[in-house]
């Protein structure tokens, strides 16, 4: 899969086939990627900025071979550092659920009303409109 294909592939999914397991081994790979990504120099003043490469470079890697995933932001920090025995000096900035896509996941152009609201068919598609893309940049010349 080249870079555009994968970009256009990595789409925030949230349905997954339950009896498919990742292996240590891919799971560790993806880490690496995350682990070897640029940054703004590992500092922890710029957490959020570097949690946010990382996870984009493990989506992406997941998404070129075939897996699919989301980050979320709005988790139990208290109850998943209980759960999984995370010691207090590791933060929780944010999850990510990787697995197999039990979903088809579609970008749509934004409509002329400008609605960016997703929304499923009957098929259950999961539609995701987004701006084009000289609504986003701004020509000084």
């Amino acid at each position: 899969m080249n870079f555009e294909d994968i970009i256009q592939k990595n789409r925030s999914c949230r349905r997954f086939y339950e009896d498919f397991e990742i292996s240590m081994d891919v799971l560790r790979k993806l880490v690496g990627y995350a682990r070897v990504s640029a940054s703004s120099g590992n500092i922890h003043a710029t957490i959020d900025t570097d949690v946010g490469i990382a996870a984009q470079s493990i989506l992406l890697g997941a998404t070129s071979i075939g897996l699919g995933g989301c980050m979320f932001g709005s988790v139990n920090r208290v109850g998943l550092r209980k759960k999984f025995q995370i010691p207090r000096k590791f933060q929780i900035p944010l999850v990510i659920a990787l697995g197999k896509p039990k979903e088809t996941i579609k970008i749509e152009k934004v409509d002329s009303t400008g609605n960016i609201v997703y929304w499923r068919d009957e098929e259950m598609t999961h539609h995701v409109p987004k701006r084009s893309l000289d609504e986003l940049i701004v020509d000084f010349r």
